[in-house]
């Protein structure tokens, strides 16, 4: 194969070839060279493994001829990349469940999503949709969607899910899972104690700035739903199923 000429505008261009091009060739080699194609190769094996596994689970068999070939190769490009044992699980049940006919499963912007994630959003994407179906399964079609209070949900996530790095929530904001909404909040306790106060002293207006705050409150991305409806997730360990994050109540 022949090697590639790297070409930068105002620069002489130069050869890859590691007897004509110096120390930039070498980098080229080590990069994109074979290390980098048996790095692939091991992830890739493990993800296969692991793939097999959700298969016989659901007692499918991959046909590659009932997937879209864009799809296919997309999900090999990426999944491959990944060595993380926690992201190759979802890489592999996101595959599984494409087999299995889930048209979910099949959007490409699942996988710009989990190209995206840390090893240590899986198990947060796991908690939070495990909590979101159990929460959605009891919400009335007139209520506001399920979302949670921020502050909260980060503090379940540290004491009940043993979560050290509070920043978890926010990479999945980033990765366009999750999104965070401000929303004023009126203390109509607050209200009531102001206006008292006030017509004690002649004036009947209730301080409102002293009543208002905002409320940071979090809730999955249409994205990120049918990211964990395409991956299929089955409940999150049951004897935890008491800690699971609730919603913030319905206003």
């Amino acid at each position: 194969m022949k090697t590639p000429i790297v070409e930068f505008e105002g620069l002489p261009s130069m050869d890859l070839d590691s007897a004509k091009g110096g120390a930039l060739a070498d980098l080229y080699h080590l990069a994109f060279g074979d290390r980098i194609a048996a790095m692939r190769l091991k992830n890739g094996a493990k993800i296969y493994e692991k793939l097999k596994g959700e298969l016989q689970t659901k007692g499918l068999k991959l046909n590659a001829e009932t997937l879209p070939e864009r799809f296919i190769f997309k999900w090999f490009e990426e999944a491959t990349q990944e060595d993380s044992p926690e992201l190759q699980e979802l890489w592999a049940k996101l595959m599984a469940s494409a087999a299995g006919g889930n048209e979910e499963a099949l959007n490409r912007r699942n996988i710009d999503l989990l190209s995206k994630m840390q090893p240590e959003d899986a198990k947060a994407l796991h908690i939070m949709a495990d909590a979101y179906f159990h929460l959605e399964g009891k919400r009335h079609p007139m209520m506001d969607p399920v979302q949670w209070d921020y502050k909260r949900l980060k503090s379940i996530l540290k004491s009940h899910y043993n979560f050290s790095d509070d920043v978890v929530i926010d990479n999945l904001i980033y990765a366009g899972v999750l999104r965070d909404i401000e929303k004023p909040v009126v203390d109509n306790n607050k209200i009531r104690n102001t206006l008292s106060r006030n017509l004690g002293r002649g004036y009947a207006f209730p301080n409102l700035n002293a009543a208002l705050s905002i409320e940071r409150l979090i809730e999955f991305t249409s994205a990120g739903l049918i990211l964990v409806t395409g991956i299929d997730f089955e409940p999150y360990e049951v004897e935890k199923a008491e800690a699971r994050p609730e919603a913030r109540p319905t206003r």
